[in-house]
């Protein structure tokens, strides 16, 4: 072989390994590269961010945190199951017109093809009158299914006849669902110069009002109503019509 074919093949060319700078260049990189993860893992600590407590007040701390961040997780997961099932009517939902046009429709009926499926919470809000609402007896026929608490023992009594089929009805019990009907509960939030009347059943018996001001709440004698609650409201009027 020449002595440029042996200069070639170890690099060199003239007077300049080029093999050897290449590789110091190399090893260069790396140690720049490892003293950058090294400050990186250094700064996460300093913050706080070590999997590993230095202190028992510190793992202490890093459990609550844990138990925040799943309390939190849990949250999540509820508000997102109970907007799945919340519908929401604003004023532009229900009244087409401005509230003081000529035109404006005074009277607005919500029932149940106005809901979209599997809503069975309703919620109105931001709503200024004047104006009336109507929840009609249409909503009473909202469905809900429900399994059967095959949990639950029905109390016997001695001698009676029901006690000979009490495992024929758990094995039906555990095969069906319990069909529920009405609203779940209804929520009235900053509403003004207005009145809701209520005709539909409220599974829940359950009404919560809040910022409300000037509104009339008429609860006539198909609904069930039990439990009203009213937070910083002002002029708020219940009537009850018949009601049970």
């Amino acid at each position: 072989m020449s002595s440029a074919g042996a200069a070639s093949a170890s690099g060199v060319a003239g007077r300049t390994n080029y093999r050897k700078w290449d590789q110091i260049t190399s090893d260069l990189i790396d140690e720049v590269e490892k003293d950058e993860q090294d400050e990186k893992v250094q700064a996460s600590e300093a913050l706080g961010h070590s999997k590993h407590a230095s202190s028992q007040a510190e793992a202490d701390e890093m459990v609550k945190a844990a138990k925040v961040e799943r309390t939190k997780q849990m949250l999540d997961e509820y508000k997102k199951r109970e907007e799945g099932i919340v519908q929401t009517f604003k004023r532009e939902d229900l009244f087409d017109a401005d509230p003081s046009s000529s035109s404006a429709v005074s009277t607005s009926y919500i029932t149940r093809d106005k809901l979209e499926a599997g809503k069975r919470v309703l919620t109105l809000t931001d709503i200024t009158g004047p104006g009336k609402i109507v929840l009609t007896e249409d909503l009473s026929n909202l469905e809900s299914a429900m399994p059967s608490n095959s949990r639950a023992e029905p109390k016997t009594y001695d001698d009676d006849a029901e006690n000979d089929v009490v495992e024929e009805r758990k094995e039906q019990e555990e095969t069906q669902t319990r069909k529920i009907y009405g609203l779940i509960k209804l929520h009235l939030h900053n509403l003004k110069d207005c009145a809701v009347v209520i005709k539909c059943k409220i599974i829940t018996s359950t009404i919560e009002i809040s910022d409300c001001q000037n509104v009339t709440v008429k609860i006539e004698s198909g609904a069930t109503v039990a439990t009203v609650q009213a937070d910083l409201c002002d002029s708020l009027t219940l009537e009850f019509w018949d009601a049970p």
